[in-house]
This record gives C-alpha cells, sequence and structure tokens, in this order.
C-alpha cells in the first residue's frame, strides 16, 4: 500500500537539487528512538556529532550509524538505505541529464 512506501521529491529552486522525502510512520518512529538514545549519552552524541561536516552554524546534529540505515521495518523486509538510496541515486541522474543538457544548449 502507498501508506508503506517511501515517497521523494526534488526540488532545484536555487541550484543544487534538494530531496524532500515522506516517509511511513514507523521509519520516522525508529528514527526518532534512535535520535533520542543518541542524545542521551554524552559519549555517542560526541563521537556522532556531524556538526563540522554541515554548512552553517549548525549544533549538535548527529550522523546516523550505517546499522541503523540496515533495520528492517514492518513485514515487508525493505531497507530503508536500499530505498533511499535509490531515490538519491535517480536524482543524481536527472540532475546530470539537466546539467548536461543545459551546457548543450547554451
Amino acid at each position: 500500500t502507498d501508506k508503506n512506501k517511501i515517497q521523494a521529491n526534488m526540488h532545484a529552486p536555487f541550484g543544487p537539487m534538494l530531496m524532500e522525502f515522506k516517509m511511513p510512520q514507523p521509519y520516522i518512529d525508529m528514527l526518532n528512538t534512535y535520535g533520542d538514545k543518541i542524545s542521551a549519552s554524552d559519549k555517542k552524541s560526541k563521537q556522532l556529532d556531524w556538526s563540522d561536516g554541515l554548512v552553517g552554524n549548525v549544533k549538535q546534529e548527529h550522523k546516523i550509524e550505517p546499522h541503523v540505515w540496515q533495520e528492517k521495518i514492518g513485514e515487508y523486509g525493505i531497507t530503508v538505505i536500499s530505498k533511499i538510496m535509490g531515490l538519491i541515486l535517480a536524482s543524481y541522474a536527472v540532475q546530470s541529464i539537466l546539467s548536461g543538457l543545459k551546457a548543450f544548449f547554451a
């Protein structure tokens, strides 16, 4: 059913393409639970702090460990990473094609 699918939209309002994801509630719950565990541990929070790798004045933005992306949600056995990576690769292909067309017609 559609309620169990990860959906994505691409936006390119000012140059770099942005992706917007709509995820089923079980995925959101899993990520929120994971984030709460990381925030509760000073050691883990410092270990996974990704703030310096992001643009802007970002504080306490945590990297999500690879094992989290591998977790299966529900009866479907679809991993989060496989769906999201497929969507990201598709958007990269679209962006590359659009860049090529722009350069060709310039």
